[in-house]
């Protein structure tokens, strides 16, 4: 979701609410770093490449690796 100012909104994965998302390179992949303000500043981080090795099966993991 895009606010009115350009910048990207989403839900903070700790409390629901909205708040601003920016991307980081973090290891392999970006990761989504949000600011929430209900939260005190805390990120919730989202990296999509640990997500989608953590849903292989062990056969896509030896495949990858191999």
């Amino acid at each position: 979701m895009k606010s009115g100012n350009g910048t990207q909104q989403i839900r903070c994965g700790n409390c629901g609410r909205f708040a601003h998302v920016k991307y980081e390179w973090r290891g392999p992949s970006y990761s989504e770093v949000i600011d929430c303000e209900n939260c005190e500043g805390r990120a919730f981080e989202y990296d999509p490449f640990a997500a989608a090795i953590e849903e292989m099966t062990d056969e896509e993991g030896r495949e990858l690796a191999a």
